[in-house]
């Protein structure tokens, strides 16, 4: 955990100070063609709207099963969202060249929302989810968030330093 919190404080300075890894991306990537449908499916996934779907979800589960009021569930989204805006309003990173978008992005491009809001909902996911049912379902939600992962930048709204620094 330690790990991945100094990996990302580290990739947020790079994007906020152009750093190396910032250099490189904007030197070495090129424009990507046209969209696959995979990256647009799966970029729709990353949505807002569905890391809300998830949360209520949870919440109504975890408020049957246990008779109390899920609160964990409420804070970590409401809290990652707030976390994210904090990051995002602080580094300021420019998107990859308007030429490359294959769909229209919005506000900062550090950390990816998409990407961030995918990895909340797998950790709410995987959070009710039994011990034995978890390990059938980790492939499956592991494999859909790398492929949101993987779209934003197919799409060109995302440096991958972006989609990065939302995984971890």
């Amino acid at each position: 955990m330690i790990a991945a919190g100094v990996g990302f404080a580290a990739l947020a300075i790079d994007a906020a100070k152009h750093g190396p890894v910032s250099r490189f991306e904007r030197s070495h990537l090129r424009e990507p063609g046209p969209a696959p449908r995979w990256a647009q499916w799966s970029s729709r996934t990353g949505d807002t709207s569905t890391l809300v779907s998830v949360t209520a979800l949870v919440c109504a589960v975890q408020a049957i099963h246990r008779r109390e009021i899920p609160w964990e569930p409420l804070v970590m989204t409401a809290g990652g969202a707030l976390f994210r805006a904090t990051v995002r309003d602080s580094v300021k990173r420019y998107r990859p060249p308007e030429t490359w978008w294959r769909e229209e992005p919005s506000g900062w491009s550090f950390p990816s929302r998409h990407t961030f809001n995918a990895v909340l909902a797998v950790r709410l996911t995987l959070g009710v989810i039994s011990a034995e049912r978890r390990h059938a379902a980790l492939t499956p939600t592991l494999t859909l968030l790398g492929l949101v992962s993987a779209s934003r930048v197919r799409l060109g709204v995302h440096w991958p330093s972006d989609v990065v620094g939302a995984l971890l």
